[in-house]
């Protein structure tokens, strides 16, 4: 899985997630603080449909988003990248968006690498 962060000043929510709708997101769940959005897209180089999730966290004119993006591995269980350029395009459409509606944008430099620990069994 791959993990980045971005920071939206002075967005108004439901103009963000109605245009990320029309960029193939789907929101499944919202409430007065929190948006869910969630998008997928095949990768030819994994050979697999590859799954990112948008959470975005609205607080005083602030927005601070994590994406998260995983699912996608060949028969070998390597992503070949994909997982990174997925969730890379996520924040890339957030910034265009924000650009179009003269939104400040600030990526989060903190940039998270998981790991798939697979399953652990006991006994």
């Amino acid at each position: 899985m791959e993990s980045r962060g971005l920071s939206i000043r002075g967005c108004d929510p439901n103009q963000l997630a109605d245009a990320l709708r029309g960029r193939n997101y789907v929101l499944v769940f919202s409430s007065d603080r929190f948006f869910v959005l969630c998008m997928e897209r095949y990768y030819f180089r994994a050979s697999s449909k590859l799954m990112a999730v948008a959470i975005l966290d609205f607080d005083d004119g602030l927005c601070n988003v994590r994406v998260v993006a995983g699912g996608g591995k060949d028969f070998l269980g390597i992503s070949w990248g994909a997982e990174k350029s997925l969730s890379h395009r996520v924040i890339k459409d957030l910034e265009e968006v924000c650009k179009q509606k003269g939104w400040q944008t600030t990526t989060q430099q903190q940039k998270e690498k998981t790991y798939d620990s697979g399953i652990i069994r006991k006994g």
